[in-house]
């Protein structure tokens, strides 16, 4: 059997199978990477052809979206060397397009190892929770990380007005026992609650993103500036 299945998105062609016989080559477009499912399920979880009869999953490919893990290793007392680092490498090398891993340095008399690492997929919080536990049971140290880009935001694109009521909507696929907006200044960190000012709005869920606030600011002046 010969055959060849094309995937087109607003005449955009996102992935290619070609099906021979019980071989199977399938390959997404540039800009685009395999879904969770696909890695998880069949092991292509790279930017390369995929020999697995995956034809049927879908999504089969998604956008390609860079998501950067800051991440540091409270050591206990351990001494790290190249092993650890090979060890953390290949652990992350399981997340879905994963790019680079790269150990920035180690600070407080080495008692600390910063990390940085990129993927270019959002991968489901679990998956990096489990990789996460495992390394600290094998290496006897303690993670603490920082994720950017696996929350999608909403927000006016030019500078607002004064006395203004810009909205911003925080946006993320997973369901969540807490969420909410927060505020960092030079004055400090706080977190948002409503008020004269603040409006949130916590029902706006829906099947793609389960968990959402929408936080209305009313009447906006500029003690309300930061990020």
């Amino acid at each position: 059997m010969f055959a060849v299945e094309d995937v087109y998105i607003a005449e955009l062609m996102v992935e290619n199978c070609l099906l021979i016989g019980d071989e199977t080559n399938c390959s997404c477009s540039t800009g685009f990477v395999w879904s969770n499912l696909v890695c998880a399920n069949f092991n292509c979880c790279r930017e390369t052809a995929c020999e697995q009869n995956v034809s049927n999953i879908t999504p089969l490919c998604i956008a390609k979206v860079p998501v950067f893990i800051n991440g540091s290793i409270l050591l206990n007392g351990i001494t790290w060397d190249a092993t650890q680092t090979t060890t953390l490498q290949t652990t992350f090398e399981e997340l879905n397009a994963f790019e680079y891993l790269n150990v920035t340095g180690q600070r407080l008399l080495d008692a600390i190892v910063d990390f940085e690492a990129v993927v270019n997929a959002i991968f489901p919080t679990a998956v990096l929770q489990a990789l996460i536990d495992n390394l600290e049971a094998a290496l006897g140290v303690v993670f603490q990380i920082n994720t950017e880009g696996m929350v999608g935001i909403e927000a006016p694109e030019i500078p607002v007005c004064y006395m203004s009521t810009p909205v911003l909507k925080c946006l993320f696929e997973e369901a969540t026992d807490v969420a909410g907006w927060n505020l960092s200044t030079q004055a400090g960190h706080f977190e948002l609650a409503t008020g004269s000012v603040v409006k949130l709005d916590y029902d706006c869920a829906t099947e793609d993103f389960m968990s959402c606030v929408i936080v209305t600011l009313q009447n906006l002046t500029g003690i309300w500036s930061g990020e």
